[in-house]
């Protein structure tokens, strides 16, 4: 799975093949489900399929199989209702959201993507790749105003990390403020 994390996915399929045999059960399922993501990032969707199927008829409440089937869909409505879908099975449940603001990112629909991916963050507020996504869904949408609060409030108690600074750094340079990018 952590290679699915850092999107090396030759290797998290290679991995995931031993966990499909050695599992079973609900662990089954989550293997299943992992390399059917890797097989559809790497172009493989017959093989990506079949595993998120058979990853949702073992266990049929886990939901990351199906967020995962409607993420390859074929278009952006079809996918769209796909995830409507799983959210109505559960409408707690952060990656549905976070799914859907990409979805809508990509069809052009902006406020319905940011409330989608501040519902995601609410579910789910110590995710630390919604935080990313949504600094850099308000610095891409020159919501700067926003992105300023949203970093002081994530990052207000990361000392350590560079993030705080790179998101300021980005936003700097969406403004065409160079310079003060550079030092950020």
């Amino acid at each position: 799975i952590m290679h699915c994390r850092v999107e090396e996915w030759r290797a998290a399929i290679d991995a995931l093949n031993v966990a499909v045999e050695l599992a079973s059960g609900k662990q089954k399922a989550k293997a299943l489900a992992y390399r059917g993501m890797a097989f559809g990032n790497v172009g493989e969707i017959e093989e990506a399929l079949s595993d998120l199927n058979e990853a949702t008829n073992l266990a049929p409440s886990y939901l990351f199989p199906r967020i995962q089937n409607a993420v390859f869909a074929q278009d952006n409505s079809e996918k769209l209702a796909s995830i409507d879908k799983v959210l109505l099975l559960n409408e707690d449940y952060a990656p549905g959201h976070f799914y859907r603001g990409a979805i809508l990112e990509t069809m052009g629909e902006i406020e319905a993507a940011e409330k989608a991916y501040e519902q995601a963050l609410q579910l789910n507020p110590n995710d630390e790749d919604i935080s990313e996504i949504m600094s850099d869904f308000y610095i891409k949408n020159e919501f700067f105003e926003k992105a300023n609060q949203f970093m002081s409030q994530v990052y207000k108690n990361d000392t350590i990390s560079p993030k705080s600074d790179f998101f300021r750094a980005k936003m700097l340079s969406r403004q065409n403020q160079i310079e003060k990018a550079l030092v950020q």
